[in-house]
């Protein structure tokens, strides 16, 4: 998939996912997709939710030819991917933990292999 600057796909009425480079990606910025690859995955870490339970998180770096950023990866994303893959990010959003910028699946975004 080639990533075409500042072009907006519109998936509903109400919700507008737009391609964006790492570079571009600053806190706080919902309906984000970014294609990059994955340079490092650290050791999955079981934390425990707010709701109650726990999950296994590991931190990832994704980066394309603009840059690099964190991402967080949960449970079954930890698996699908690994270091050298090339993967799509939609509808993620970005977020500042801990003083750094981080990009965030969520509950609504997806994750694939390009």
């Amino acid at each position: 998939m080639t990533m075409i600057p500042d072009v907006i796909f519109i998936l509903d009425e109400q919700q507008l996912i737009k391609e964006m480079k790492i570079t571009e990606l600053t806190p706080g910025i919902r309906g984000v997709s970014v294609e990059g690859k994955i340079e490092s995955i650290a050791e999955p870490r079981t934390v425990n939710l707010r709701a109650g339970g726990t999950a296994r998180v590991a931190d990832a770096v994704i980066t394309d030819d603009s840059g690099s950023i964190k991402l967080s990866l949960w449970d079954d994303q930890i698996d699908m991917v690994q270091e050298g893959d090339t993967v799509i990010i939609e509808n993620g959003y970005t977020q500042a933990f801990r003083g750094d910028n981080s990009l965030n699946i969520g509950r609504y975004g997806k994750l694939r292999k390009a």
